[in-house]
């Protein structure tokens, strides 16, 4: 029996999960002990900081103005048909029996007609709240698409310039053809790294960059005249043009700067090519995402009906304020258009963070063990018996400049995958400790968290039920035995 081993949407969603763990791990190295290593750089990160938080303010005030309330003199004042109305939508989804359903009502002047603790499943109702808060803020989520990575293999001259690459210089080649037909991240002259460039299917919001005019004045019109412009840097250095054909992404999970992306758009696909991204070749050594149906989670930016990139050209702080002070019914629109507004400044925020020169190797480097290997190895003999370097025909074991090696029969030979598959075991149950100290450490590293100092002794008291510290007061100097940071106090 042949099933289905993974699945690939058949429609486009239109919205993707931001990345928890991206919020975290794109500040890795930007900070040492609570302040930003280059200063130039703190604008970026303040910036970063306020649109996350901005973009959570936003939807808290859409989900407050979907159920109806508002806040009035410091209390939130509203009308409970709304949220039943929301809870009850939620419910429905879950095959709810219709009594159950019915018994959340209103009375005519809006308050509720039964007392929901007397409800006959609370809980549920109580995970339902959650749930509605836990998805909105939570799992928030921003326009785009999960989109399957692609290899360019047989897209020679698809969306190349005919002859404007004759006689070209090495550098030429490698901004408009990169190594193999779409260009990688390479530094520019400002000494920033140029956006990488790949090939997505003409869909969402991207369909409306054919109301935008071309370089002869007439509408673009059509996907072919779309895809010349996106390649014209007159065009692209337009009012917000270059914006509307930059996205940002993330390769699942996220384990640091290389498993992240920013790009621009290179060619447009027909529409029926689907939910598909081809990426530069060098993004498999990259992040190690290839073409077994990989997928780049996908953020894209948004564009309103007449092709302008939606854009205040406000701080998020600032739209906020604003729509704090909005009433009446056209508050829901402004919300939603400041939110689209916020998307976009996230994208941005992001872009500008990966682009950062001292960011560039972190980006393009893959993940490697050479930080730990020379202390794996120095650790082997002393956890484990087994001796893979030992051979049944030699006395002593092969060498290869200098330094011991598996012998190729080794390889073949039960007590050496019994042992591959124990160090497997070990390493996948670190591995969850491992993420949350790789997702984590940027944030302590960002609010300069630090141990005391001193430490005082304690004991368990039963009658309390609860650590008490020991009652001659004394002061225990905190240690760590391990190399660690410290601040110039001796804090660590």
């Amino acid at each position: 029996f042949l099933k289905e081993v993974t699945s690939v949407p058949s429609k486009f969603k239109g919205e993707v999960i931001f990345s928890t763990q991206l919020r975290k791990l794109i500040l890795e190295g930007l900070f040492i002990k609570g302040t930003v290593v280059n200063e130039k750089n703190k604008p970026l990160v303040d910036n970063y900081k306020s649109v996350v938080d901005s973009y959570t303010q936003i939807l808290k005030e859409e989900l407050l103005q979907e159920i109806g309330y508002t806040k009035e003199n410091g209390v939130y004042v509203g009308n409970p048909r709304k949220l039943l109305e929301l809870m009850k939508r939620n419910l429905k989804s879950k095959d709810m029996p219709q009594n159950l359903l019915d018994a959340l009502r209103t009375n005519k002047d809006g308050s509720l007609r039964y007392d929901l603790s007397n409800f006959i499943d609370p809980q549920t109702l109580e995970r339902t709240v959650l749930s509605i808060v836990e998805n909105r803020f939570v799992r928030q989520k921003l326009n785009g698409e999960a989109l399957v990575q692609v290899a360019s293999s047989m897209t020679n001259g698809l969306w190349n310039q005919g002859t404007k690459f004759k006689a070209g210089s090495e550098e030429d080649i490698l901004k408009y053809m990169g190594t193999n037909n779409l260009p990688f991240y390479f530094p520019g002259a400002d000494g920033k790294t140029n956006a990488m460039k790949v090939a997505i299917a003409l869909q969402g919001d991207f369909l409306n960059l054919l109301n935008l005019k071309h370089l002869d004045g007439e509408k673009i019109g059509t996907r072919q005249r779309l895809n010349k412009m996106i390649k014209e840097d007159e065009w692209l250095n337009k009012d917000n043009n270059r914006k509307s054909i930059t996205m940002t992404a993330v390769r699942i999970p996220v384990q640091g700067h290389n498993s992240m992306e920013f790009m621009e758009v290179w060619e447009f696909l027909d529409t029926s090519a689907g939910n598909i991204i081809i990426p530069p070749t060098e993004l498999v050594a990259k992040s190690g995402g290839d073409f077994d149906v990989d997928k780049l989670t996908t953020f894209m930016p948004n564009i309103d009906a007449e092709g302008n990139y939606i854009s205040s050209n406000q701080s998020a702080a600032k739209i906020l304020a604003s729509i704090d002070t909005m009433k009446g019914p056209g508050r829901m629109q402004a919300i939603r258009r400041a939110k689209a507004d916020i998307e976009n400044q996230m994208i941005e925020s992001i872009k500008s963070i990966l682009e950062l020169p001292e960011n560039y190797a972190s980006l393009v480097r893959p993940n490697d063990t050479y930080m730990l290997k020379d202390l794996a190895d120095e650790l082997e003999e002393y956890v484990s018996d087994y001796d893979k370097f030992s051979t049944v025909n030699r006395d002593t074991p092969l060498m290869l400049k200098d330094k011991k090696v598996v012998s190729p029969t080794t390889t073949l030979e039960p007590l050496y995958n019994v042992s591959k598959f124990t160090q497997n075991m070990v390493g996948k149950a670190v591995l969850g400790i491992a993420a949350n100290e790789n997702a984590f450490s940027p944030l302590f590293n960002s609010i300069g968290a630090k141990m005391p100092l001193t430490y005082k002794d304690s004991y368990f008291d039963k009658n309390q039920n609860k650590w008490m510290d020991a009652e001659d007061g004394r002061d225990f100097k905190t240690r760590l035995l391990l190399l660690h940071n410290k601040f110039k106090n001796g804090q660590i």
